[in-house]
């Protein structure tokens, strides 16, 4: 049974333009996830199903007080690094498969705090493609 996921995005730059998009998309499936990366942890891995049309990424922090402290992340659990400062979304297929360079599988985060950081995981897929 297909569900439907409304989003809106909204950017204003104060005295200055502003962007407003809203839009519907029809999935066949989600997942949410809430993971706690344990501070300290290197490539924690957490496992999404395949297919995503829709992934949103945030987490409870992404730096602290000390500059060279970034919370990271590795698609597919390969590569370098990518720093984590902000919250992630992708919308639509081609988005999401050219974020991962292939079919996306997993999210890998490193966690350089002395506290945990709770990262939270939306993904929506259509089941048969």
């Amino acid at each position: 049974m297909s569900q439907t996921i409304s989003w809106k995005f909204q950017a204003q730059i104060p005295g200055g333009p502003s962007l407003a998009i809203a839009h519907a998309l029809s999935v066949d499936a989600y997942e949410q996830t809430r993971v706690v990366i344990s501070a300290g942890a290197e490539d924690e891995e957490v496992t999404l199903a395949s297919g995503a049309t829709l992934l949103v990424v945030s987490a409870s922090s992404y730096a602290d007080s000390d500059p060279t402290h970034i919370l990271t992340f590795k698609v597919n659990n390969a590569g370098d690094p990518q720093e984590f400062v902000h919250a992630l979304v992708l919308v639509g297929e081609l988005a999401v498969s050219r974020f991962a360079g292939a079919a996306l599988t997993s999210l890998s985060f490193s966690n350089p705090f002395a506290t945990p950081v709770t990262v939270d995981i939306l993904t929506a897929r259509d089941a048969t493609p």
